[in-house]
C-alpha cells in the first residue's frame, strides 16, 4: 500500500523505460549491458497485464476496465456500503459516474484507501459510538487496499507464472 500512494510500484510502464533506455545506452556506448533485461525477461512492452490497451501504471490498475479488476472494487463497493448511513461512492466502481458519487473528490485518491474529511459524517451517522466509528474507518481502507492487493497478486501470477524458476 505505501508503495501504491508513494507511486513506486514496479509496473511494467516503469520497467519497460528502463529496460528500453539500457538498449538505447547500449547501441549508443557500444555497450552489452542487461541487467533489466535479464531481471525482467517477460517484461516485452508496457502495456497492462489485464486490458492490454492501456500503459500499467499504478493509477491504470486503478482505473483498468478489465473484468477481474472491475469485480475487486465492485465487490470493494458492497463491502463498504455496510458502513455507510447513505448510498455514496467516492472511488471507482462501477457506480462511480451515479448521481449518488459524492461530488469534489478525485477517486484515483480515494482509491488508495483514503477516506475524504467530507465522508466521515455519512459514516459516522451509521455508528453509535467513537469506537464504532474508528472501525468502520479502519474496516473500509483495510477493504479497498484489499481489492488493491488482490489486483497486484492477480497481476504478478498472470505476470511472473511462467517465469517463477528464475526469480530469485
Amino acid at each position: 500500500m505505501i508503495k501504491l500512494l508513494h507511486n513506486t510500484l514496479p509496473t511494467k510502464a516503469k520497467i519497460y523505460k528502463r529496460i528500453k533506455n539500457e538498449k538505447e545506452q547500449n547501441k549508443t556506448n557500444g555497450t552489452s549491458n542487461t541487467f533489466w533485461q535479464s531481471k525482467y525477461p517477460h517484461i516485452k512492452n508496457n502495456l497492462c497485464t489485464f486490458c492490454k490497451k492501456e500503459p500499467e501504471t499504478a493509477e491504470h490498475l486503478m482505473t483498468c476496465k478489465h473484468q477481474y479488476v472491475k469485480k475487486q472494487y465492485d465487490k470493494a463497493l458492497t463491502a463498504v456500503q455496510g458502513y455507510m448511513a447513505d448510498d455514496y461512492v467516492w472511488f471507482l466502481c462501477k457506480e462511480t459516474s451515479s448521481p449518488r458519487r459524492l461530488k469534489g473528490f478525485e477517486p484515483v485518491i480515494e482509491n488508495k484507501g483514503i477516506i475524504p474529511k467530507k465522508l466521515l459524517i455519512h459514516i459516522a451517522k451509521a455508528r453509535t459510538t467513537p469506537k464504532k466509528f474508528k472501525e468502520a474507518i479502519l474496516n473500509i481502507q483495510i477493504i479497498l487496499i484489499n481489492a488493491h492487493l488482490k489486483i497486484w497478486k492477480r497481476r504478478n501470477i498472470i505476470l511472473f507464472n511462467k517465469y517463477k524458476e528464475r526469480i530469485t
